[in-house]
């Protein structure tokens, strides 16, 4: 061999050892994987930003997300959670819908997380306790969501009304619109998740949140309670009077859009997830909102509201980025930059009305948002109660009720679901003696 040779060996011997170890997996960014439903505009825009701003802070990380589609996604994940590649991150709706991953252990208790960087300065006591199970926090909270009674102030001025003060108020209102042949309420319940709420409204603003937590957060009180039967009776009465539009088993809230654009109906109870994507689409849209009407003023107000938070399974595979992501996910910064460009609330107590994107005539997103953290919120039924339960109620009792609102069955039907209920707590009680979060 001779001395060329050599060379020429030696050269090419160095230039693969230098490849080799810049393709290592030593330097090979660590992948952080995140399953979410956001992927309606404009979450995918925001997420990549906030995705962008991680990887530059945290260089040895890539975040690879998979989105899925909202309406299927408790049913998609629970798919995933059961196999063998799990997520490193995954954002939920807190309540029963993740209720099965803790007591099942298959979620990490972030408890110890939250106290470490001191979560509760930058978080408000509701917000925790709706990432809360059993006093241990489950997750980091992120999107909120507050619900109210959004109406056009349009209509109501041609028809020469005002936002009710009480639920007396809020009849005659309804009774006004209905005389000019205007439909008062918007219910779009094809899709079970919101049937409740008006039957909701009724139960808060008579009996305020103990009786409330107790009933659908810890199975203590009976579905056969008069109170839950007086419930019902509020509800009953919009729907005899025909104060709701009769469609309303046919129509899903995509439907919403345009009924409360074109005028159909003058109000709508939702959260605020629908004027944020109501507005980019119709930035001219006159809407306002008002508290949902209490029936009994002397009962403490209590709001509807829910903080979807971020997970992480205890069999991720990268648990050091998932507590990476999580701790930036949480900072105000983030949440400030997440609301600004999708306008949905998010949980930090930093983030303040100026934050929200505005529209023409309209700053109602940020006010909505800062008005509501004057009140406890609570879960709605579809996430304050166990989801076996939740979804029996949703479709057995109330879309039954909506379609036909016959209190004699209904009694009937209570009594059969409040054994369902029982049962139920009997079997989620014996797997919370074990305590799942020692395991």
């Amino acid at each position: 061999m001779n001395l060329k040779t050599v060379w020429v060996l030696v050269i090419c011997f160095c230039i693969g050892t230098l490849i080799g170890i810049n393709s290592s997996p030593v330097d090979a960014k660590e992948e952080i994987l995140v399953y979410h439903s956001w992927a309606t505009k404009p979450n995918p825009e925001a997420l990549q930003m906030v995705w962008g701003n991680f990887e530059k802070e945290y260089p040895q990380y890539k975040i690879t997300e998979n989105p899925f589609p909202f309406e299927n996604y408790d049913e998609l994940l629970l798919i995933v959670m059961g196999g063998k590649k799990v997520p490193d991150v995954f954002v939920h709706k807190p309540g029963s819908a993740v209720l099965s991953f803790i007591i099942n252990g298959k979620v990490e208790d972030l408890t110890s997380f939250w106290n470490e960087n001191n979560l509760d300065k930058a978080f408000d006591p509701h917000s925790k306790q709706l990432c809360s199970w059993n006093g241990r926090v489950w997750n980091v909270p992120f999107k909120r969501q507050i619900y109210h009674v959004w109406y056009r102030p349009s209509i109501f001025k041609k028809y020469g009304v005002e936002k009710p003060a009480n639920w007396n108020e809020f009849i005659d209102i309804c009774e006004k619109l209905k005389a000019q042949g205007q439909i008062p309420i918007l219910e779009t319940e094809k899709y079970p998740w919101s049937v409740t709420f008006w039957m909701e409204v009724g139960l808060l603003g008579t009996t305020g949140a103990d009786f409330y937590k107790r009933l659908a957060m810890e199975g203590k009180e009976s579905w056969q309670d008069q109170k839950v039967i007086n419930a019902f009776g509020y509800w009953k009465h919009l729907i005899d009077k025909g104060y709701i539009n009769s469609d309303a088993l046919g129509l899903g809230f995509a439907d919403s859009y345009g009924r409360m654009v074109d005028g159909t109906a003058a109000m709508y109870y939702q959260g605020t997830f629908f004027p944020a994507r109501l507005f980019p689409m119709f930035p001219e849209l006159d809407l306002d909102y008002f508290l949902y009407p209490m029936v009994n003023p002397e009962i403490q107000r209590n709001l509807h509201g829910q903080a979807d938070g971020w997970f992480i399974p205890r069999e991720a595979k990268n648990k050091k980025g998932a507590f990476a992501l999580l701790k930036y996910l949480a900072a105000e910064d983030t949440q400030k930059l997440f609301v600004k460009m999708v306008g949905e609330p998010v949980a930090s107590v930093g983030v303040t009305a100026e934050d929200y994107p505005t529209y023409p005539n309209c700053t109602i997103l940020g006010k909505a948002a800062m008005e509501a953290t004057k009140y406890p919120r609570w879960n709605t039924i579809e996430l304050s109660a166990p989801q076996i339960l939740a979804h029996e109620f949703e479709r057995s009792i109330c879309q039954k009720f909506l379609a036909d609102p016959d209190m004699t069955r209904l009694k009937k039907d209570l009594a059969s679901f409040d054994e369902m209920s029982k049962r139920e707590w009997t079997r989620i009680r014996k797997l919370e003696s074990l305590e799942f979060w020692k395991q």
